[in-house]
């Protein structure tokens, strides 16, 4: 293929990391169309515009422009839309534009929530989806093997649904790393990076942390949102204010400088279509505890690199941190074996995972193995 071309409704940081190495490694010329350049919600949680290197960006296109993209020869090109309905109209009316031409096309989406009477409303929509469209979508890249297991239930077919994920840049260390590689000698630092919201389960989190065996902890809290006077009343009404750290809202460059030193990071979310802080904190070495609701569960090992717990169990969570803690502060050598592992989950990992995926699909080759999923070599 001589281009791809990607449409999604803004500029995200979880997929510059891929873009940029897709467009650096790869000899075809990479396309970003966006509605916007950053969406409002986003800019307000600290989001600014991501490094795409070569990718050439396209930010709100004239109606006219797109549908001129989207007309003549295509037969040389690979559109990729992230979601088709949910992802705003201008996605969707180039998803819907596409598929009376000669490109191939692919998908590039989360899985949605089944819960519920309006769980069971988006999986019909997206059964009549695939009805509608399957035969004409080429593959599809589901976030986590959540995102697979929905587009199969959806009735896509298996053979075109590749277990896939987001990807971030490598966090640079801190500049006092490895002088001082822990936030504290004596306790062991637990560290949340996320919004206060009822979605991320820091609820959830702070009710594990009441009644652990092992007192000896400090929990560090990145992040803001809605239930941030809740957060403090439950803190609070636990006993935990003293061992519980605020920062509120931080740069992504302090924030990760908290991640590299800390011993665990906690994603306890009650629903994550990835989670892209398991990335980054595997990437600096420090092994995650998660939900089982969180797409980048895929990335643990139940050992090593971490473990997941099932989704609103304090219990279960309780269990899993009590473990971690019992194992002792983290040591050089595991952060340097994980850190070592992540290089699987980089952008060119992901780039070079995205091509055999291309090739697969288009070209007939060999089915290829997601790179996080693949067996170290002894």
């Amino acid at each position: 293929m001589n281009e791809f071309v990607f449409w999604q409704p803004t500029l995200s940081i979880h997929q510059s990391a891929l873009l940029s190495s897709l467009a650096t490694s790869s000899e075809a010329k990479v396309t970003l169309v966006v509605g916007e350049e950053v969406l409002r919600q986003r800019r307000e949680l600290g989001w600014h515009k991501p490094d795409f290197g070569k990718t050439h960006i396209i930010i709100g296109p004239t109606s006219k422009a797109q549908s001129e993209s989207l007309s003549g020869d295509l037969a040389s090109q690979v559109h990729i839309f992230s979601g088709t309905r949910g992802c705003g109209p201008m996605v969707w009316k180039a998803f819907c534009q596409s598929l009376s031409t000669n490109a191939y096309i692919g998908v590039y989406s989360e899985a949605q929530r089944e819960t519920g009477a309006k769980g069971v409303l988006r999986l019909l929509r997206s059964k009549y989806d695939a009805l509608r469209f399957r035969g004409r979508i080429n593959f599809i890249l589901g976030i986590g093997n959540m995102g697979v297991g929905w587009f199969k239930r959806s009735g896509y077919l298996p053979k075109r649904v590749f277990p896939f994920g987001y990807f971030v840049k490598m966090p640079s260390p801190p500049n006092d790393y490895p002088a001082q590689k822990v936030l504290s000698s004596r306790l062991f630092d637990i560290v949340f990076v996320g919004q206060l919201i009822p979605r991320k389960g820091w609820d959830i989190l702070l009710h594990a942390l009441h009644g652990l065996k092992n007192p000896n902890w400090r929990l560090h809290v990145v992040g803001d949102g809605v239930d941030r006077a809740r957060f403090v009343e439950l803190c609070a009404q636990l006993g935990l204010t003293g061992s519980v750290q605020f920062y509120g809202s931080l740069p992504n460059s302090e924030a990760m400088g908290l991640v590299w030193k800390s011993d665990l990071l906690v994603l306890p979310s009650r629903w994550d279509g990835w989670g892209a802080v398991v990335n980054e904190a595997l990437m600096c070495g420090v092994p995650v505890v998660c939900s089982d609701k969180c797409g980048a569960a895929d990335l643990l090992d139940g050992s090593e690199r971490g473990e997941v717990f099932t989704s609103g169990s304090i219990l279960a969570l309780r269990s899993a941190l009590d473990r971690r803690i019992s194992q002792g502060k983290k040591d050089a050598a595991t952060s340097e074996r994980i850190r070592a592992w992540s290089r699987c989950i980089t952008g060119e990992s992901a780039a070079d995972y995205l091509l055999a995926v291309v090739d697969a699909s288009i070209v007939g080759g060999r089915r290829p193995i997601p790179p996080w999923f693949k067996q170290p070599e002894a």
